[in-house]
């Protein structure tokens, strides 16, 4: 259970970091409307908006990232061959190294919720910024 587990994440974290580039993008379009325009409050607070929904897709897709790394054949196969992902959960292994397996399944799926939950921390504290901004101007 090294560093490199985290190297091997799955491909969603990709479309994570797609999304914090769209959260950042939005962001910079909110706040140059909001300085040349002043009474455009529509455009604003679809901007506001879409970074919730944003944030929320993140969660949803580091959730996704999760689960589809442990659905993969490698963590499959390699602790109950021919098993599926409830009965990995439920099942108590038989062999240490087994066990060791599992655990390292776990850690390199993990990769893929931790980015989903920072990513969305990150595009949360750039809705709570903005509006903020919003409603003190």
């Amino acid at each position: 259970m090294n560093g490199i587990n985290f190297l091997f994440a799955h491909p969603t974290t990709w479309l994570i970091a797609a999304a914090v580039l769209a959260a950042i993008w939005i962001a910079v379009k909110t706040i140059r409307t909001m300085s040349q325009q002043q009474e455009q409050s529509t455009k604003i607070s679809v901007g506001l908006n879409s970074l919730l929904l944003l944030s929320g897709i993140v969660i949803m897709l580091g959730c996704l990232g999760y689960f589809g790394h442990m659905h993969d054949a490698a963590c499959r196969d390699s602790v109950l061959p021919g098993s599926s992902f409830v009965t990995i959960i439920t099942t108590v292994v038989e062999s240490a190294e087994q066990m060791n397996t599992l655990a390292d399944c776990y850690i390199q799926s993990s990769a893929a919720v931790l980015s989903g939950l920072l990513a969305a921390l990150f595009i949360a504290l750039l809705w709570l910024l903005l509006r903020h901004r919003v409603v003190n101007r």
